[in-house]
């Protein structure tokens, strides 16, 4: 079994500190030794938050309840089709290769994008949770499992920062053949 680790520095906890203006991010990844650099605007309003971000002219679009709890994701390649994921209550309304599917998900948390989707998590005492993502190859529900691991000290330019380890894996049976 191979667990699949992120770690989530400093930007994410950053956000918390919204107050209803415009924020700029530029947030540089590193995984399995390709970096990835992507450009995120932020725009909370009373209501919810939208969260834009390019990469490499890719571009994702978020919509977030206040409490970032994930209303709609978009993501459009302009080399694929797009790829888009919506919730209506307990359901979740997909268009991916031009097809329509609703996939019923019940009360479960939904979090379709790491870097802020995390955000209730990390600022809870919660030690772990279950949450649900959209598998795009091919369209269906991977119940998944967020752990919370130690907490690393990161230097970016000179500067220390604290950041949240945490240990994401498929749930039950599956996470056995999760690579």
């Amino acid at each position: 079994m191979r667990a699949h680790f992120f770690l989530f520095s400093i930007l994410v906890l950053l956000c918390s500190s919204l107050c209803f203006s415009e924020q700029k991010y530029q947030y540089q990844s590193y995984m399995s030794g390709d970096t990835t650099l992507t450009n995120w605007l932020v725009i909370p309003s009373d209501q919810s938050i939208a969260i834009k971000g390019e990469n490499l002219g890719n571009a994702v679009e978020l919509d977030y309840s206040s409490a970032y709890e994930l209303k709609e994701f978009n993501e459009v390649d302009p080399s694929k089709a797009t790829f888009q994921v919506k919730r209506y209550g307990d359901a979740l309304s997909v268009v991916n290769q031009g097809k329509n599917t609703l996939l019923t998900i019940g009360p479960a948390r939904w979090i379709q994008e790491f870097k802020f989707g995390f955000k209730p998590f990390l600022e809870s005492s919660e030690k772990k949770i279950d949450f649900v993502i959209v598998y795009k190859k091919d369209t269906s529900i991977h119940e998944m499992v967020a752990t919370k691991e130690k907490i690393e000290k990161l230097y970016v330019e000179g500067k220390e920062y604290s950041a949240q380890k945490l240990k994401i894996t498929l749930a039950g049976f599956k996470k056995r053949f999760w690579k």
